[in-house]
């Protein structure tokens, strides 16, 4: 087995005690690779540190939605700044979306998912969305802007939303979300598009897996995600492991030989 973990915070403080021990864990069980996305100005260096000198961690740089209740429009030339000064370190721009369930007025969240769009496009790189109670708004914007590469991460939503994402080249995060009873819109949106359009993720350490509420969650669990994807589908697990990783490394533009 040879999984990459698509999305995962590794640089949060939750993994300072013992992160290098999880990474090691990690490496036993097959997990091989490690997409780790800022969500602001704040963490901005502490990704690009993690990910230096490194083939086994991958970073990206964004604004996270949930993060913008005290930023201006300063943060995004910031942004492009630090995107210019370390574009050979980078691999894709996110984290960057919309969320329906924070205070930020929705349309200072869409200013700063467009001027990133904007940048990603520029600079030809993929991006990671995050996208709660907005699959719509964000289609649309990613249809303005033309981006055709990248993933909606964590995605819960129908499968016209899924299909309308996958004809646009954006590819589904599909995380602990499917392991609960309640997700079957999700799970039914996940079992009928095809394998092509999926990514595996934890997104740690938030997303706990059913049964884990209230626990941090950790790239350990993406053999769980793995299990529950798989349950959802008709091809073998040896199958969906290839797919999930090639798809995987064309999002991103990933060595294939890179991680071992």
């Amino acid at each position: 087995m040879m999984l990459i973990d698509s999305h995962c915070h590794l640089d949060f403080p939750a993994f300072d005690a013992d992160r290098e021990e999880v990474l090691a864990s990690c490496r036993l069980n097959g997990i091989e690779q490690f997409i780790v996305p800022s969500v602001g100005p704040e963490n901005w260096q502490r990704v690009l540190k993690l990910g230096e000198d490194r083939r086994d961690i991958v970073v990206a740089l964004g604004i996270h939605p949930c993060f913008l209740s005290n930023l201006d429009e300063v943060s995004l030339s910031d942004l492009e700044q630090t995107v210019n000064a370390h574009q050979d370190n980078i691999i894709a721009l996110g984290e960057m979306g919309l969320d329906r369930r924070i205070d930020v007025p929705l349309e200072k969240q869409q200013f700063f998912l467009m001027h990133q769009l904007k940048l990603a496009k520029e600079k030809q790189l993929p991006v990671i969305l995050h996208s709660v109670r907005t699959n719509d708004e964000v289609a649309a914007l990613l249809k303005n802007v033309d981006i055709d590469r990248g993933v909606v991460h964590g995605f819960t939503g129908s499968g016209q939303q899924a299909a309308r994402f996958w004809e646009m080249g954006i590819r589904l995060g599909v995380g602990g979300a499917i392991t609960y009873s309640r997700a079957q819109k999700t799970k039914a949106a996940i079992a009928a598009m095809p394998l092509e359009a999926l990514l595996l993720e934890t997104d740690s350490p938030d997303m706990p897996l059913a049964g884990h509420q209230g626990q941090r969650n950790d790239p350990q669990n993406l053999p769980l995600v793995l299990e529950a994807l798989c349950a959802l589908r008709s091809e073998s697990t040896s199958v969906i492991e290839r797919q999930l990783r090639l798809n995987t490394c064309e999002t991103f533009n990933l060595d294939r030989g890179q991680a071992r």
